[in-house]
């Protein structure tokens, strides 16, 4: 028996997992550790990779579609485990699964 793929992509993957639809970090926090720079637009697995080699890093969100500013799409930003992630239509938000463990030595 042929088997064929689903009819669109999931957005499952050993390495994150969905947040939240129109979630990011917060804004202007302490649990923010990280944001990308506008119009330089980073992938999903970019985005995971910035948060992986950043220490602490637990969420990621990314800016999509339906932004108010065209700037904002690829955005990427990273927070804490402790972060209370914020409304906001167009991101999405991600849930760590690898998460780099330092360990002193």
């Amino acid at each position: 028996k042929q088997s064929f793929p689903t009819a669109s992509p999931t957005l499952e993957s050993e390495y994150f997992d969905a947040a939240g639809t129109g979630k990011k970090c917060p804004f202007d926090h302490a649990t923010r550790l990280f944001q990308t720079p506008d119009n330089n637009p980073l992938t999903r697995m970019d985005c995971y990779e910035e948060c992986y080699n950043t220490e602490g890093c637990h969420y990621f969100s990314l800016g999509g579609a339906n932004l108010e500013h065209e700037a904002w799409v690829g955005v990427c930003m990273g927070c804490t485990e402790d972060a209370v992630l914020s409304n906001h239509a167009g991101f999405n938000a991600f849930e760590m699964e690898m998460i780099i463990q330092l360990v002193n030595i």
